[in-house]
């Protein structure tokens, strides 16, 4: 399977959202079921994401960045039934 994100780098701007797209495909997968994607912050923390995969095996899920995140560097790993699928990072700035 991949991960991938729509952009390296995003700006977070005050009174803006900035929508970054998290994309990918699993290979063997059932229809309905889901990908977990963990999302690690610059500071460690880290929380789920839950993405159900289409009839073709592939999911997007959208994610509005705004002044609130951390700037730093996010790293997103995917699973699906346990297994890990890739990992994809970006930037907030």
């Amino acid at each position: 399977g991949t991960i991938q994100i729509s952009a390296p780098t995003f700006s977070k701007q005050s009174y803006q959202t900035t929508q970054a797209k998290l994309s990918g495909k699993i290979d063997d997968f059932k229809t309905g079921t889901y990908v977990i994607l963990t999302i690690v912050k610059p500071d460690g923390t880290s929380y789920d994401l839950k993405g159900i995969l289409t009839n073709k095996g592939q999911f997007t899920i959208p994610m509005m960045i705004d002044s609130n995140w951390q700037a730093g560097q996010y790293v997103v790993s995917a699973r699906h039934n346990g297994v890990m699928i890739g990992s994809t990072s970006f930037l907030v700035q």
